[in-house]
């Protein structure tokens, strides 16, 4: 629907390790994207967050499953992966997938930029 957000991309192990724990909000129209090398079932946790989120999972650019509404726990004790294997997975603020009308196979275009 031509949304555009601009993400951070969790590139190294220890940036995707810690996601987007500690931080006390993400702003609006902003995201974390996470990017494998190979296809894999990640899992994630709401380990020190302090705001909900949504998960996207993608394969080949493509949503293959999501999480919505997730609310930080503590201690964190729900893992979340996908159904799929995923070479992508957005992190954004809660409520997005729905305000958005995001759906299964829909197609999203990841533009990276210097």
């Amino acid at each position: 629907n031509e949304t555009v957000i601009t993400v951070e991309i969790a590139k190294t192990l220890e940036e995707q390790q810690k996601g987007l724990s500690g931080r006390n909000l993400l702003q609006s129209d902003t995201g974390m994207l996470f990017v494998y090398e190979s296809p894999t079932k990640p899992v994630f946790w709401m380990k020190e967050m302090n705001f909900p989120i949504d998960i996207i999972w993608i394969n080949n650019g493509k949503i293959v499953g999501f999480e919505e509404n997730l609310i930080p726990e503590d201690p964190p004790t729900t893992r979340y992966s996908p159904v799929f294997l995923v070479d992508t997975v957005l992190e954004v603020n809660s409520g997005f997938i729905k305000f958005n009308n995001l759906k299964i196979n829909d197609e999203l275009d990841i533009l990276v930029s210097n």
